[in-house]
């Protein structure tokens, strides 16, 4: 088995028709001014290539974490009944993020192969995360 996408998402969508898969906004870190932080909602995507000889059906036991701590752990059952690519989406609401660090989502396959997502936690200062003021316009003048 080879992996052939790992990816972070706020959500991501598969269209019923054609089977293609959009995400969006894809989470390639997080800054937050205070912690704990409430993650409201993220997608992890994992796509997979048979080969060979790889079992048609398998399930991976993927956790994300936060530096040493344990945040979620879940199954993930895979089948490739349908063809030799395989997705796992696992679509999580409510997470709390303690503290700065990386997150880290590793979804181990049959063998050696991990995907692994890293995705870094930065404490910003406040003011950093307010929009940037930009000067006032000033007024128009006239020429005689």
């Amino acid at each position: 088995m080879k992996v052939i996408l790992a990816a972070a998402a706020l959500s991501v969508s598969i269209d019923r028709f054609t089977n293609r898969m959009s995400l969006f906004n894809v989470v390639e870190q997080i800054n937050s001014p205070s912690f704990p932080l409430w993650m409201p909602e993220i997608s992890f995507v994992v796509a997979i290539l048979r080969g060979e000889g790889d079992p048609q059906e398998f399930t991976a036991k993927t956790e994300l974490r936060l530096g040493d701590k344990v945040l979620v752990q879940s199954n993930a059952p895979i089948s490739f009944k349908n063809g030799p690519i395989a997705r796992n989406i696992l679509n999580l609401r409510g997470i709390p993020i303690p503290a700065p660090g990386e997150l880290t989502y590793r979804f181990p396959l049959d063998g050696e192969e991990t995907a692994t997502i890293l995705i870094p936690v930065l404490a910003t200062p406040e003011a950093a995360t307010h929009a940037t003021s930009t000067a006032a316009p000033t007024a128009p003048t006239s020429s005689p």
